[in-house]
């Protein structure tokens, strides 16, 4: 007995010592200043801004400041093996994947995936000049941001065929099918942009659309908006919309003891699920109906383009957007909510058309706790998509990355050599 409570404590002892091995390089490796900054940043803390952590001077911190022995991974991870997998599976349009998984912050490695092609000119926009010069393509550039299919614990019995997946483009038709049913309610959150590339090099912003309103795999209905797919926010020159997200207060809610998953964020606003009315605010001490607004305005397309200030504009939308995105989030995220919105019926057939509807389902809580178990929405606000973004435009690499697109021509990514 003595000699098993001594292997225990020595196997304690070496635990500990790792971590603070760990701790102490990590702390040598990033100073505690930007880690502080960082993981402010990542809980919505307004007063850090973007700049100060994707800023073109935290390159290294972002990409080159890793050890290996310790299992301290780059915040960015290049995955060279999955890029060209995407690459066969989808024909050359992944500029490069990463994987994101600062252990502070996140419970599960995010994976993004940077896609950039060229795409179809509208119609509407063809005859358009900007300083007598014409559109010369327009490019298509997405940030597609999911937890990493290796970490979903769905998948416990397809980690062979799953490790094939995501370094082998190659799979059989048979092989995909069992993928796309493990994927049925991945939630992908994206940042899609596109733009308008002129002759003379010049570039305009012509989308922007962040949020894809489709976690669970379900697209929630859209009451009020008549230019496509709600978003958290979107910026479309082709339709002359720009659509914004609000949370308001609506009617009161009575609880009584029926609060579940109460949840505060880093602003202090305080949610609850109610089991029949879905996300409620405190507001002073009583509850009321969390409402998700949506409104639109119009643009004219002379002003904006003569503005040509699109990677400007890019960044400021990516200074706004993680401020914001949280309280957007609780509601537009949460599976009561969206089984409230989708409507019950829809999705119990949602779920049976998956395989995943169980017994109870006549109840709408039943069928919402379905959809959360098993599915994944990792609410991180796009943090890690923003960061990125944000960086590559700081830097010059996606201005790099959109003329080299409409030239056809290979852009490097960043790598972590």
């Amino acid at each position: 007995m003595k000699n098993k409570i001594k292997k225990i404590q020595d196997i304690y002892t070496e635990s500990q010592q790792k971590l603070e091995n760990y701790r102490e390089k990590r702390d040598e490796l990033f100073p505690k200043i930007f880690q502080s900054k960082f993981n402010y940043f990542m809980l919505g803390y307004q007063k850090v801004k973007i700049h100060d952590i994707a800023g073109r001077d935290n390159h290294n911190f972002l990409f080159k400041t890793f050890d290996e022995k310790l299992n301290i991974n780059p915040i960015f991870k290049y995955l060279d093996e999955e890029t060209q997998a995407e690459n066969k599976r989808w024909g050359d349009t992944t500029f490069a994947t990463y994987l994101f998984s600062e252990i502070d912050v996140v419970n599960f490695p995010i994976r993004i995936d940077i896609t950039s092609k060229i795409i179809d000119t509208s119609k509407k926009l063809l005859t358009f000049t900007k300083n007598n010069s014409k559109i010369k393509r327009t490019i298509d550039i997405e940030f597609y941001e999911k937890i990493s299919l290796d970490f979903d614990s769905k998948n416990q019995q397809m980690k062979s065929i799953i490790s094939d997946y995501l370094k082998d483009g190659g799979l059989s038709e048979e092989e995909l099918k069992e993928i796309d049913n493990l994927m049925s309610l991945e939630d992908m959150e994206k940042i899609h942009t596109k733009f308008l590339v002129f002759e003379d090099n010049s570039i305009v912003m012509l989308f922007i659309g962040i949020g894809t309103n489709k976690p669970y795999g379900i697209c929630k209905k859209s009451k009020t908006n008549s230019y496509g797919r709600n978003r958290f926010y979107k910026y479309d020159l082709e339709h002359l919309n720009e659509q914004e997200s609000i949370v308001k207060l609506g009617r009161d809610v009575d609880f009584k003891n029926e609060i579940i998953f109460e949840d505060e964020i880093f602003d202090g606003t305080r949610f609850a699920i109610h089991n029949s009315e879905g996300v409620a605010i405190l507001n002073g001490k009583k509850w009321s109906k969390a409402i998700l607004e949506q409104p639109s305005k119009n643009l004219t397309l002379d002003y904006e383009i003569s503005k040509n200030n699109s990677l400007d504009f890019l960044k400021l939308k990516l200074q706004k957007t993680y401020i914001n995105f949280d309280k957007y989030a609780q509601i537009a995220y949460d599976p009561l909510e969206i089984l409230l919105s989708f409507g019950h019926e829809k999705t119990a057939q949602h779920l049976y058309g998956n395989k995943l509807l169980r017994r109870g389902y006549e109840i709408p809580i039943n069928v919402a706790s379905d959809l959360y178990n098993n599915g994944y929405v990792n609410i991180s606000g796009l943090k890690p998509s923003l960061i990125l973004m944000y960086h590559m435009i700081d830097t010059g690499k996606f201005e790099e990355l959109i003329l080299n697109t409409a030239k056809k021509l290979e852009t490097v990514p960043y790598k972590n050599l």
